[in-house]
């Protein structure tokens, strides 16, 4: 849920100042599937940031510039589909087929798990909640993806990138060696800095 009682970080970088607001979805709640899934996401409360009135003095992110998510494997599934409501995207290690990781039973079986077991039975479903079935974003989009990643293979993201292309979307796709599907998101990983400076240039530039 969104943290909204957690004051936003403000990172300086150069001559831009970039306002951080910490969001989380519901991790060890029992969720009776994806329909509720996608609902606790924190993105879907953007709307309710975005015509809020700003406290403490703070200028809202969400009507004071651009605004760049960035997700982590099923966190930057969720980021995916709700490109609505951002200008851009950074994609961690992201699950973006649920029908190829059910079938191929990655994450300990994790889709069947969210799907009460009858994850055979609904494949508009799965579809319905998979990044690389919604194309095209027509947004900046950042894929980082480790070469030995075996939580979410590589392959998933090389076979999103292939598609995108296929519709017209240009896909920043670093396929990163020797990086598991953990270190995509450790703060002290060498492809850090150039996130960053994505984020800062990219969405700039025209679509």
């Amino acid at each position: 849920m969104a943290g909204g009682d957690t004051p936003p970080a403000t990172a300086v970088h150069g001559p831009a100042v970039t306002t951080v607001w910490p969001v989380r979805y519901g991790e060890g709640m029992v969720l009776d599937g994806w329909e509720r899934v996608v609902a606790s996401t924190p993105l879907c409360n953007l709307p309710k940031l975005a015509i809020s009135p700003n406290t403490q003095g703070r200028t809202n992110p969400l009507t004071a510039g651009k605004v760049i998510g960035i997700g982590h494997s099923v966190g930057a599934q969720l980021g995916m589909l709700s490109m609505d409501l951002l200008d851009a995207f950074v994609a961690l290690a992201p699950v973006t087929d649920l029908p190829r990781t059910h079938s191929e039973n990655l994450g300990e079986g994790a889709v069947k798990g969210f799907m009460g077991g009858q994850a055979e039975d609904q494949l508009t479903l799965l579809e319905r909640y998979s990044p690389i079935h919604q194309l095209p974003l027509k947004k900046p989009l950042l894929l980082v993806h480790g070469s030995d990643d075996q939580r979410v293979p590589v392959e998933h993201s090389v076979s999103y990138c292939t598609k995108a292309a296929s519709l017209g979307d240009e896909v920043d796709f670093w396929r990163l060696p020797h990086l598991d599907h953990l270190q995509a998101i450790n703060p002290e990983g060498v492809h850090w800095s150039r996130v960053v400076e994505w984020m800062r240039r990219r969405p700039e530039q025209p679509e």
